[in-house]
């Protein structure tokens, strides 16, 4: 019996990869069709917080400069599904103030099972210590009379240097833009 449902573990795991990528080349076709490709989209993290016409954290967010506005973008987690533009979710690049970086590492305490066998009681006393590497990006912008702080979060190892990466990459399409608006203009 053991042996029937391992074959059909393995059948399923084929299908499911066959079919996600028959979706990839799908998604490939759609964007090469618009005259893009995925390397057009920049993971940006989950959306926290701050833009004026979202109220819902949304993860997977991705972003890609269309005209002189940075757009929004939700992707799947893995990337195999073409990136849906989010409605009304949008930053004027010339509004753009600062793009800021912030770290917020947290210490969680965690008592293992393994631990709790090992000593006992004792366990509770003897906690291990687990880093959880957190960074937000936060976009600083005006619209109107209101400044906005858009706010990004990137978890997990390697969090800070995902946002760094980031922030760079969306600094690079603002200096873009703003070079071509100005192109004799020193910006060093």
């Amino acid at each position: 019996f053991g042996w029937v449902i391992l074959v059909g573990f393995i059948i399923f795991f084929i299908v499911m990869v066959i079919s996600s990528s028959s979706e990839h080349d799908k998604s490939v076709a759609e964007l090469k069709a618009e005259g893009l490709n995925f390397s057009d989209f920049k993971q940006i993290g989950m959306y926290a917080g701050g833009h004026p016409e979202l109220n819902t954290s949304i993860n997977n967010v991705s972003i890609r400069k269309v005209g002189n506005e940075i757009v929004f973008f939700k992707s799947k987690m893995y990337g195999f599904d073409k990136p849906e533009q989010i409605e009304n979710a949008n930053i004027p690049v010339e509004s753009i103030s600062d793009v800021k970086l912030e770290d917020a590492s947290t210490i969680e305490r965690h008592i293992g099972l393994g631990r709790l066998a090992l000593v006992g009681i004792f366990a509770f006393a003897w906690k291990k210590k687990k880093k959880n590497e957190v960074a937000f990006l936060d976009i600083v912008w005006k619209k109107g009379r209101f400044g906005h702080d858009t706010i990004f979060m990137f978890q997990g190892h390697n969090a800070l240097i995902m946002a760094n990466t980031t922030r760079n990459d969306l600094i690079k399409m603002c200096v873009d833009d703003y070079q071509d608006k100005n192109p004799t203009e020193n910006t060093d």
